[in-house]
Protein backbone atom coordinates (compact mmCIF):
# COMPACT_ATOMS: atom_id res chain seq x y z
CA UNK A 1 0.00 0.00 0.00
CA UNK A 2 1.32 3.36 -1.27
CA UNK A 3 2.18 5.85 2.06
CA UNK A 4 -0.45 8.55 0.85
CA UNK A 5 -3.18 6.04 0.99
CA UNK A 6 -2.04 4.71 4.05
CA UNK A 7 -2.22 7.90 5.18
CA UNK A 8 -5.74 8.35 4.15
CA UNK A 9 -7.01 5.16 5.57
CA UNK A 10 -5.48 5.83 9.05
CA UNK A 11 -6.94 9.50 8.77
CA UNK A 12 -10.26 7.08 8.07
CA UNK A 13 -9.87 4.92 11.03
CA UNK A 14 -9.06 7.42 13.03
CA UNK A 15 -12.10 9.61 12.14
CA UNK A 16 -14.87 6.86 12.13
CA UNK A 17 -13.55 5.73 15.72
CA UNK A 18 -14.26 9.30 16.65
CA UNK A 19 -17.05 9.48 15.27
CA UNK A 20 -18.45 6.37 16.56
CA UNK A 21 -18.26 7.57 20.08
CA UNK A 22 -19.48 10.59 19.68
CA UNK A 23 -22.40 10.00 17.78
CA UNK A 24 -23.50 6.48 19.35
CA UNK A 25 -22.43 7.46 22.93
CA UNK A 26 -22.25 10.85 23.38
CA UNK A 27 -24.95 12.14 21.91
CA UNK A 28 -27.44 9.55 22.32
CA UNK A 29 -27.37 10.65 25.94
CA UNK A 30 -26.57 14.20 25.61
CA UNK A 31 -29.37 14.88 22.90
CA UNK A 32 -27.47 18.11 22.42
CA UNK A 33 -24.93 19.04 19.60
CA UNK A 34 -22.80 21.61 21.70
CA UNK A 35 -19.72 19.70 21.69
CA UNK A 36 -19.48 17.62 18.25
CA UNK A 37 -17.91 19.82 16.47
CA UNK A 38 -15.34 20.56 19.17
CA UNK A 39 -14.55 16.56 19.81
CA UNK A 40 -14.50 15.50 15.83
CA UNK A 41 -12.18 18.60 15.31
CA UNK A 42 -9.66 17.96 18.02
CA UNK A 43 -9.50 14.29 17.80
CA UNK A 44 -8.81 14.87 13.80
CA UNK A 45 -6.28 17.92 14.27
CA UNK A 46 -4.40 16.49 17.16
CA UNK A 47 -4.64 13.06 14.71
CA UNK A 48 -3.01 14.75 12.54
CA UNK A 49 -0.28 17.00 14.48
CA UNK A 50 0.91 13.51 15.60
CA UNK A 51 1.29 11.93 12.27
CA UNK A 52 2.81 14.87 10.66
CA UNK A 53 4.96 15.55 14.17
CA UNK A 54 6.90 12.24 12.87
CA UNK A 55 8.20 11.50 16.68
CA UNK A 56 5.98 9.44 18.88
CA UNK A 57 8.40 10.81 21.40
CA UNK A 58 7.84 14.47 20.57
CA UNK A 59 3.98 13.35 19.72
CA UNK A 60 3.22 12.39 23.45
CA UNK A 61 4.77 15.37 24.68
CA UNK A 62 2.69 17.81 22.76
CA UNK A 63 -1.01 15.97 23.32
CA UNK A 64 0.14 15.95 27.06
CA UNK A 65 0.99 19.35 26.64
CA UNK A 66 -2.21 19.94 24.80
CA UNK A 67 -4.08 18.46 28.07
CA UNK A 68 -2.54 20.59 30.12
CA UNK A 69 -3.50 23.53 27.69
CA UNK A 70 -7.02 22.57 27.95
CA UNK A 71 -7.05 22.20 31.75
CA UNK A 72 -5.97 25.66 31.90
CA UNK A 73 -8.56 27.36 29.32
CA UNK A 74 -11.18 25.40 31.24
CA UNK A 75 -10.99 28.12 34.24
CA UNK A 76 -11.00 30.95 31.66
CA UNK A 77 -14.23 29.79 29.71
CA UNK A 78 -18.02 28.33 30.44
CA UNK A 79 -17.18 25.05 32.34
CA UNK A 80 -17.43 21.83 30.42
CA UNK A 81 -19.45 19.44 32.78
CA UNK A 82 -17.33 16.01 34.25
CA UNK A 83 -19.38 14.48 31.52
CA UNK A 84 -18.28 16.63 28.84
CA UNK A 85 -14.72 16.69 30.00
CA UNK A 86 -14.29 13.28 30.19
CA UNK A 87 -15.25 12.56 26.68
CA UNK A 88 -13.14 15.28 25.10
CA UNK A 89 -9.81 13.61 27.41
CA UNK A 90 -11.50 10.23 25.63
CA UNK A 91 -11.19 11.87 22.29
CA UNK A 92 -7.80 13.53 22.45
CA UNK A 93 -6.36 10.26 23.95
CA UNK A 94 -7.92 8.18 21.16
CA UNK A 95 -6.11 10.18 18.38
CA UNK A 96 -2.17 9.56 20.57
CA UNK A 97 -3.77 5.70 20.51
CA UNK A 98 -4.50 5.84 16.78
CA UNK A 99 -1.54 7.38 16.11
CA UNK A 100 1.20 5.26 17.78
CA UNK A 101 -0.72 1.94 16.78
CA UNK A 102 -2.01 3.01 12.82
CA UNK A 103 2.30 4.39 12.59
CA UNK A 104 3.61 1.17 13.83
CA UNK A 105 0.26 -0.90 11.94
CA UNK A 106 -0.61 -2.72 14.98
CA UNK A 107 -4.31 -3.30 13.74
CA UNK A 108 -5.25 -6.11 15.97
CA UNK A 109 -4.06 -4.22 18.53
CA UNK A 110 -6.15 -1.45 18.02
CA UNK A 111 -9.37 -3.08 17.29
CA UNK A 112 -8.70 -4.27 20.62
CA UNK A 113 -7.90 -0.80 22.26
CA UNK A 114 -10.86 0.51 20.77
CA UNK A 115 -13.35 -2.13 21.34
CA UNK A 116 -12.32 -1.67 25.11
CA UNK A 117 -12.74 1.83 25.14
CA UNK A 118 -16.28 2.04 23.38
CA UNK A 119 -17.69 -0.91 25.44
CA UNK A 120 -16.29 0.73 28.47
CA UNK A 121 -17.91 3.89 27.56
CA UNK A 122 -21.53 2.34 26.91
CA UNK A 123 -21.42 0.29 30.10
CA UNK A 124 -21.01 3.63 32.09
CA UNK A 125 -23.42 5.69 29.64
CA UNK A 126 -26.56 3.18 29.87
CA UNK A 127 -25.52 2.67 33.41
CA UNK A 128 -25.70 -0.47 33.30
CA UNK A 129 -25.11 -2.04 37.28
CA UNK A 130 -25.08 2.06 38.44
CA UNK A 131 -27.68 3.79 39.82
CA UNK A 132 -27.37 7.35 38.86
CA UNK A 133 -29.03 10.53 40.18
CA UNK A 134 -28.78 14.00 38.16
CA UNK A 135 -28.61 17.15 40.20
CA UNK A 136 -30.14 20.70 39.69
CA UNK A 137 -29.15 23.63 42.21
CA UNK A 138 -32.53 25.83 42.17
CA UNK A 139 -33.07 28.69 44.15
CA UNK A 140 -35.93 28.33 47.10
CA UNK A 141 -38.25 31.37 48.49
CA UNK A 142 -40.10 29.02 51.04
CA UNK A 143 -37.52 29.11 53.59
CA UNK A 144 -39.66 27.57 56.49
CA UNK A 145 -39.33 24.36 54.67
CA UNK A 146 -35.36 24.27 54.85
CA UNK A 147 -35.63 23.23 58.36
CA UNK A 148 -34.99 19.35 59.04
CA UNK A 149 -38.02 18.89 60.55
CA UNK A 150 -39.74 20.05 57.36
CA UNK A 151 -37.93 17.94 54.93
CA UNK A 152 -40.47 15.77 53.58
CA UNK A 153 -42.72 18.59 52.70
CA UNK A 154 -39.49 20.78 51.34
CA UNK A 155 -39.26 17.17 48.45
CA UNK A 156 -43.23 17.44 48.25
CA UNK A 157 -43.04 21.33 47.08
CA UNK A 158 -39.84 20.40 44.66
CA UNK A 159 -41.71 17.65 42.98
CA UNK A 160 -44.68 19.26 42.48
CA UNK A 161 -43.00 22.31 41.20
CA UNK A 162 -40.68 20.84 39.24
CA UNK A 163 -42.60 17.41 38.10
CA UNK A 164 -38.97 15.39 39.24
CA UNK A 165 -38.96 12.22 41.45
CA UNK A 166 -36.60 13.61 44.31
CA UNK A 167 -34.55 11.24 46.25
CA UNK A 168 -32.56 13.59 48.13
CA UNK A 169 -32.17 17.43 48.56
CA UNK A 170 -29.01 19.30 49.99
CA UNK A 171 -29.30 23.19 51.67
CA UNK A 172 -26.07 24.68 49.85
CA UNK A 173 -26.39 28.54 50.79
CA UNK A 174 -28.96 30.28 52.84
CA UNK A 175 -29.58 34.07 51.89
CA UNK A 176 -31.84 35.52 54.96
CA UNK A 177 -31.59 39.22 53.81
CA UNK A 178 -33.28 38.20 50.92
CA UNK A 179 -35.84 34.90 52.42
CA UNK A 180 -33.92 32.01 49.64
CA UNK A 181 -32.35 29.04 49.89
CA UNK A 182 -29.56 27.79 47.03
CA UNK A 183 -30.62 23.63 47.03
CA UNK A 184 -29.41 20.45 45.16
CA UNK A 185 -32.00 18.53 43.99
CA UNK A 186 -31.38 14.74 43.27
CA UNK A 187 -33.86 13.10 41.28
CA UNK A 188 -33.88 10.04 38.78
CA UNK A 189 -33.35 10.88 35.24
CA UNK A 190 -36.28 10.02 33.10
CA UNK A 191 -35.68 7.18 30.93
Amino acid sequence: MSKDLQFLVNVLINFLEAFLIVRVLYCSQKQSRKFVFTFLTMNSLLFLIFYFSGNIAISFGVGFGLFAIFRVLRFRTDPLSVRDMSYLFVILALAMVDYALLDNQQYVMLLIAYVFIFGMLLLLEKGWGFDYDETKSVRYEKIDLIKPENRELLIHDLEERTGLKISNVEVEEIDFLQDTADIKIFYKPSK
